[in-house]
């Protein structure tokens, strides 16, 4: 499987997209999983915000994300700012 790829494995659906991260091994990936009931989960994996986040959400109609925050190597509080 590739990132855009998809395989079934015991009734669940498993994409692989891409995630963003510094690596000197590897490539960074999430993965959208689809259960057997239709629920849609996103794990994001070892990534730092990027804006296919938004495209990932509207594709799949996600029902969970499993996003990485802290703050030091991965993504910190998101405070919008007003407009």
């Amino acid at each position: 499987m590739n990132i855009g790829g998809s395989a079934k494995v015991k009734g669940v659906t498993v994409t692989m997209t891409q995630a963003f991260h510094s690596s000197e091994t590897g490539c960074p990936v999430g993965y959208i999983l689809k259960m057997e009931d239709g629920v849609l989960i996103y794990h994001a994996g070892d990534t730092g915000i990027f804006d296919s986040m938004r495209l990932l959400g509207e594709l799949y109609k996600l029902d969970v994300a499993l996003i990485p925050i802290g703050g030091v190597f991965t993504m910190d509080q998101f405070k919008p700012q007003k407009h």
